[in-house]
């Protein structure tokens, strides 16, 4: 009896041929020889990606377009050199009959000798919180599959502006291809109501790898689901979950600021163990729907999509659900075989004037339009203008009027000869002044810009003989895009 009979011919041979002696699997007298081929095919799954999918059986023409899941059993897809093969989730052998069967786990006796001795070879099944995948096709030429996720987003979202077709397709095809980057962005769709924000969401988690749609998600929840099944969220009315005036606000967008950046933890302490700290990774693309914007943070992480009302040709993406499913089973093919190909085009962006977060944040879009021969032009134009447009946001938040108050300052009221005295400071009280704020509101936006502060009999000031001072206002003069003319800084 061979103890991989149940397994597929050409993934049987593979795993075999890992050992450079082959393994006489045939020999049921040898335990250490059957310990050997178990550890092979076990270890295997742990060294190569695979995914949980629907049966190869399930093509789109058996597919149920609306509820796939009344199909209750899944597949593995496994990438072995330029194919996928397909085996059975939860598979365990017995380490004294060889028989292999599928169980839950591997505390339960053999089915066919009574004993307890089952040792797991393939993985285990695990919760879908996203729309079921069908089993991987191949993709020929590759150009087919921008060209139908562009399609349906253009069948079922309305856009004002072409240039948000493209990035929306290239921003869901790059979900695919995470592991290749280093950071990712997010999208917003912001606009009013009835502008078919919920729609661009649902059809964006429907497309993107993983993906799930939420209407409010806990912080607990959100990491576990990113870290354990890496997701890829998207939230809808998202001003609920950033509420910075209770404490799942305040972790929510803490995840996010720091989930664009891979090796980025997000970090809290243990609920089990007090001197415990808990790391988890929240590195991934995400997507978010909201009436606003947020702050410099989440908007400079994100690509930003103003939806207007319109109409689009269908208005239930659920009735194109064959063809979504004839897209993601090629886009699951692509995650796996496009890789090496695109490892040449990811610092595209190089060729171009493009720095700082801007550059971080649409490296994986130019890469992926690159990988496509998609012209290039009107997405660089579009950078350009989203760069212009933070820039302005950022002059127009609190923190951006408080560092022109301060260059406003020291340009009228100080001088270039003044700062040269020991004595030369700025009163908070007169900042707070110009922006029409509380001098508190000023103190605290002032320790968020890393300026230090100074407590005198006339108050608390900004000390501008201080060295540190002067180059953090040189820093946020530059940041903000205020005007030069400070050399005597």
């Amino acid at each position: 009896m061979n103890p991989l009979d149940n397994l597929d011919e050409k993934l049987k041979g593979y795993v075999l041929s890992l050992e450079s002696t082959p393994i006489d699997v045939y020999n049921l007298s040898s335990t250490t020889k059957r310990s050997e081929a178990i550890r092979n095919v076990s270890e295997f799954f742990y060294a190569k990606e695979y995914e949980q999918v629907l049966p190869s059986f399930c093509t789109e023409l058996h597919l149920e377009a609306r509820v796939p899941t009344h199909i209750i059993e899944r597949s593995i897809a496994v990438c072995i050199g330029e194919e996928f093969f397909e085996t059975l989730p939860d598979l365990h052998i017995c380490k004294y009959c060889g028989k292999i069967e599928q169980y839950p786990d591997d505390e339960r006796p053999c089915a066919n000798c009574g004993r307890l001795g089952l040792s797991r070879l393939t993985p285990k099944t695990f919760p879908e919180p996203w729309y079921p995948y069908p089993f991987p096709r191949k993709i020929d030429p590759w150009t087919d599959i921008y060209l139908q996720v562009e399609e349906i987003l253009r069948q079922t979202i309305y856009y004002d502006k072409e240039i948000y077709y493209k990035i929306h397709a290239l921003w869901i095809i790059a979900t695919y291809l995470v592991n290749l980057f280093d950071t990712v962005p997010y999208l917003q769709f912001i606009g009013p109501v009835q502008s078919g924000k919920t729609k661009a969401l649902e059809v964006t988690a429907l497309l993107s790898y993983r993906g799930v749609l939420l209407s409010s998600v806990s912080p607990a929840a959100l990491c576990r689901m990113i870290d354990h099944y890496k997701i890829t969220p998207c939230v809808d009315q998202a001003e609920r979950i950033f509420d910075q005036k209770r404490d799942y606000g305040i972790e929510n967008y803490n995840i996010w600021t720091s989930g664009y950046r891979r090796n980025q933890y997000y970090v809290r302490a243990s609920q089990e163990n007090t001197e415990e700290v808990e790391l988890k990774r929240v590195f991934g693309f995400k997507a978010l729907a909201s009436t606003r914007t947020f702050d410099e943070a989440i908007a400079g992480r994100s690509i930003i999509i103003k939806m207007k009302e319109g109409y689009p040709a269908v208005d239930n993406p659920k009735f194109l659900m064959e063809d979504i499913q004839r897209v993601r089973m090629q886009l699951l093919y692509m995650r796996l075989f496009a890789k090496g190909m695109i490892d040449s085009h990811i610092y595209k962006i190089n060729d171009y004037d493009i720095k700082g977060r801007l550059k971080e944040i649409y490296l994986p879009i130019i890469a992926v339009a690159d990988f496509f021969q998609l012209d290039l032009d009107d997405l660089v134009k579009f950078i350009e203008k989203d760069g212009i447009e933070k820039l302005r946001e950022l002059q127009e938040s609190l923190e951006g009027r408080i560092v022109a108050a301060i260059k406003e300052i020291i340009d009228e009221d100080i001088g270039q000869e003044a700062l040269s005295g020991e004595k030369v400071w700025i009163p908070i009280k007169d900042i707070a002044e110009k922006v029409d704020e509380h001098p508190r509101k000023v103190g605290l936006k002032l320790k968020v810009l890393d300026i230090r502060r100074t407590r005198t009999r006339e108050g608390v000031v900004i000390d501008l003989a201080l060295k540190e001072n002067q180059e953090q206002l040189k820093y946020l003069f530059r940041k903000y895009g205020l005007s030069s003319g400070l050399d005597y800084l």
